[in-house]
């Protein structure tokens, strides 16, 4: 949403990657940690296969949680002071 709001659209190759890197830039420090650890998450999904399980712990699923969370009000509190119009 932050890159949508601020009018691009990130597709193709590596477009997981480039969003992370897109929103921090559009965000500035605030959304630095963030971007690093879903940065970090990113990676590691990507070096397991489709098909193993339990490659994370539950400790690190309910951190994610957490930080989906974090994360989303992060994004609405971004939105209504940069572009109310689109009105959360």
């Amino acid at each position: 949403m932050v890159v949508a709001c601020e009018g691009y659209r990130v597709v193709g190759r590596g477009h997981h990657q480039t969003t992370l890197r897109a929103f921090e830039i559009a965000m500035g420090t605030q959304a630095s940690a963030l971007a690093a650890y879903f940065e970090t998450c990113r990676r590691k999904r990507n070096q397991v296969d489709y098909d193993m399980a339990n490659v994370a712990t539950e400790s690190e699923a309910e951190d994610l949680v957490q930080k989906a969370d974090e994360f989303n009000g992060l994004v609405k509190s971004w939105i209504q002071g940069h572009h109310p119009q689109y009105g959360l």
